[in-house]
């Protein structure tokens, strides 16, 4: 059988910047933790590790992606986790 490689600019640049985005939104999370716990006045701690972990875990994603996770099966699950940080985080701040 023959094999035609079919190229697709758009997917390939979507793949290369998968970790960049995980770093950026993980990043994000960290600092608007740190945030979040500036305004409540060093009071409510564990909403804010919650919100750490989801942060070092998508940076710790970004950083390792290609090696952990060549395939990109997690990376649904990462947006998730982060989709519901940045949910819970936008709820607490209200």
């Amino acid at each position: 059988m023959y094999k035609i490689l079919i190229k697709i600019d758009g997917i390939e640049k979507r793949r290369r910047s998968v970790g960049l985005l995980h770093l950026l939104a993980g990043f994000f999370l960290i600092v608007k933790a740190a945030d979040y716990y500036r305004l409540t006045h060093f009071q409510k701690l564990p909403p804010l590790v919650i919100f750490l972990v989801v942060g070092l875990v998508s940076l710790l994603y970004g950083l390792f992606r290609k090696r952990w996770d060549a395939a990109a099966e997690y990376n649904y699950i990462i947006r998730g986790l982060q989709s519901a940080a940045f949910a819970g985080l936008g709820v607490a701040m209200w």
